[in-house]
């Protein structure tokens, strides 16, 4: 699934922010769950669209940083 596919699932176009992203990820989630009236199916797809959108942003953040942004994150995260 390439970004621009992903993207149309959950309904942004190529320009929207990272909180955009996320903001509509949990809106396309909830309306497609299944316990909620949406399509196991369809849950599938978003999920699979937003793993690609996290995917595509970790790459962006490392082409204009390096690994340094991810340094910081690991030891952060280990305290």
């Amino acid at each position: 699934m390439q970004r621009d596919e992903a993207m149309g699932i959950i309904g942004l176009s190529e320009d929207a922010s990272e909180e955009d992203i996320k903001k509509a990820g949990r809106k396309a989630l909830r309306k497609a769950h299944p316990d909620l009236g949406g399509s196991s199916e369809e849950f599938i797809r978003v999920q699979e669209a937003l793993k690609e959108l996290e995917s595509s942003a970790k790459v962006e953040k490392y082409l204009a940083f390096g690994t340094s942004v991810f340094d910081v994150v690991v030891k952060t995260k280990k305290g």
